[in-house]
This record gives C-alpha cells, sequence and structure tokens, in this order.
C-alpha cells in the first residue's frame, strides 16, 4: 500500500525546524512491513498550499497521514479541506500530539471535510 505523511507545521516556521522524528519513525516500520511510504516535511522544502496539494493530486497514495503539534490543529484542518477536495477517495488519518491530548477536539475540527474518513489516530505512549 502507497502512504503518505505529511508534516503539518507552516512553512515559514523554518526557526523552529527540527528533524521529525516521528515521521522517520513511522517510515521506518510501514517500510518494513511492505508499504511504500511518501515523506512531505512542508518546513524543510518551504511548500505553499499549493505545493502540497499538486503532490497530493500526483501521488497514487491511498492513505494521506497527517500529524502535528497542537498550535498546527488549525492548519491540519485547512490541509484536510485541501485534500479533500483533491482527492475525495484517499483515507486520511490524523495523527501527533495534537491528537494525543485533544482527539474529539481533533476530530470535531476536522469532520466536516473528513466524514467518514478518519478511521483511526495514532497516538503517542
Amino acid at each position: 500500500m502507497k502512504i503518505m505523511l505529511i508534516q503539518v507545521e507552516p512553512a515559514d516556521d523554518i526557526q523552529d525546524f527540527n528533524f521529525p522524528m516521528g515521521y522517520a519513525a513511522l517510515d521506518s516500520v510501514l517500510t518494513k512491513h511492505g508499504h511504500e511510504v511518501e515523506l512531505m516535511f512542508t518546513v524543510a522544502y518551504h511548500l505553499s498550499d499549493q505545493d502540497i496539494i499538486k503532490k497530493v493530486k500526483e501521488s497514487k497514495a491511498q492513505i494521506i497521514g497527517l500529524g502535528g503539534m497542537f498550535p498546527y490543529l488549525q492548519r491540519a484542518e485547512m490541509l484536510v479541506k485541501l485534500i479533500r477536495e483533491a482527492r475525495p477517495d484517499v483515507k486520511i488519518v490524523l495523527g501527533g500530539w495534537m491528537v494525543t491530548y485533544v482527539p474529539q477536539l481533533v476530530l470535531q475540527k476536522t469532520r466536516p471535510a473528513t466524514r467518514p474518513c478518519i478511521p483511526c489516530f495514532f497516538r503517542h505512549r
């Protein structure tokens, strides 16, 4: 299965960029289990929303995962909506710290664009 993982942080947040270890770990585990993983680091490559959606449209991913910290919930909400418009067929999975601490709020905020496409949440333990 082809999976795309998208970093939610805004492209202009480069001063706070740290290598996203969570994405690297997910990539490693998913690849080990036979999945093809495409990583999109929006901060490192200064990707605009248009760049992100272009890559989403070009991708053959069956699942798109987004994750991040709570301050980026609004951005995640917007990206989910844009992705849903560009690829109505794709499954969207949200994860990361924002989901760990307030899963109901994240689901409520993203539900209009994702219904019924968030099958599960990845939670940090």
